[in-house]
């Protein structure tokens, strides 16, 4: 039996391999469970450093939560302690310098997985470090805003939108008719340029013709603008002065339309109070202007005939002969010239006529 059973054993080499595969694997196993016990151990006994935090609120964070950087896991969170009105949170990271600007954010992984402390602006180059003993105020933390807090924003957005104002109207109506008004009417523009959109798509070569045919009329252009470069540079270099011209003068039209605006006033009440009294006038001075030009036209005979009749006089009154007038008293002629003034007797003289009316008036002939 003993002989046989060796013979089988050592006649069955798969059997025995079957039986040793098992065993393999235990060891494997063991052996792996051994060394990241180790590693474990080796990391754990790495120098560390603390760090707190305050936040709010740590909602989703609990203990031995990961701290990252970059997220990669630096540490662990120690311990969560409500503090009054705020939460301490206590980490332990790996013996490394962090920035005194370093601020800590609660951040979600995922919907599905627990929250992590996220270090940010933790690099030191540049800047002073954290003291080892500082705890980040709440002013340097954040936590993300939960799913119930954005529902809550929805769900107050949605209801005041919905809720009526003080005339009875919602806000989301207004809103709506606003729109249907705006929008009344622009159904068949609307369509044209939706159909002109789609006729040119249906068109890709005649668009592509005349983009390339707009192309080169832009290098024509630019061509043009590149050979006259230096006409363009001097047109462009005088408008200046031009503009400034022009600028002078657009402020002396507004200052005199400024004042004309100002005398519109006077003006209106010129034309449409005082003028009509003034065509009164001038319409009932046309009869008196006409019978002076119709007498000035009538009078030219006679105005004609006053030089002969000044010379007449001229003669008369130098001559002595002529039209003449005999009176009595006195014996002397008084105030007359003695040459003009002769006597005819005791009590008798003779005068030319315009000397006695111009004497007797007080005149000099």
């Amino acid at each position: 039996m003993t002989w046989t059973a060796r013979a089988r054993t050592t006649a069955d080499p798969a059997a025995i391999r079957r039986r040793a595969l098992p065993a393999l694997l235990i060891v494997v196993v063991l052996v792996a469970v051994v060394a990241t016990a180790a590693a474990v151990t080796r990391g754990d006994r790495g120098p560390v450093r603390t760090l707190c935090a305050e936040f709010d609120t740590t909602f989703g964070l609990y203990d031995d939560a990961p701290v990252t950087i970059r997220g990669i896991a630096v540490g662990r969170v120690r311990a969560i302690v409500p503090d009054g009105d705020r939460v301490r949170v206590e980490m332990s990271i790996g013996d490394r310098p962090l920035s005194d600007r370093t601020r800590a954010v609660v951040v979600n992984t995922s919907l599905l997985t627990d929250r992590r402390v996220e270090l940010v602006d933790a690099d030191v180059p540049g800047d002073a470090e954290l003291p080892p003993d500082r705890c980040l105020p709440r002013d340097r933390t954040r936590t993300p805003v939960s799913v119930s807090d954005a529902l809550g924003s929805f769900s107050r957005i949605a209801d005041e939108l919905t809720r009526p104002a003080a005339d009875g109207s919602a806000p989301l109506s207004a809103l709506l008719d606003g729109a249907d008004r705006e929008l009344a009417g622009l159904g068949p523009e609307l369509d044209r340029q939706l159909r002109a959109v789609a006729q040119l798509i249906s068109a890709p070569d005649a668009f592509a013709a005349e983009l390339g045919a707009l192309l080169d009329n832009s290098a024509e252009l630019s061509t043009f603008a590149t050979d006259r470069w230096t006409d363009i540079k001097t047109s462009l270099l005088t408008f200046g002065p031009g503009l400034e011209l022009l600028e002078s003068t657009l402020l002396i039209v507004k200052t005199l339309v400024g004042k004309l605006a100002t005398a519109l006033g006077p003006l209106d009440r010129a034309f449409n109070h005082h003028f009509p009294y003034l065509m009164d006038a001038l319409e009932q001075s046309i009869p008196v202007v006409t019978l002076a030009r119709v007498d000035a036209e009538n009078s030219r005979e006679l105005l004609a005939t006053v030089p002969g009749v000044i010379t007449m006089l001229q003669n008369m009154v130098e001559g002595g002969d002529g039209l003449a007038l005999d009176y009595r008293p006195p014996a002397q002629c008084v105030g007359a010239d003695p040459a003009l003034c002769r006597t005819l007797g005791a009590n008798a003289a003779r005068l030319p006529l315009p000397v006695a009316v111009l004497a007797s008036a007080g005149g000099r002939r």
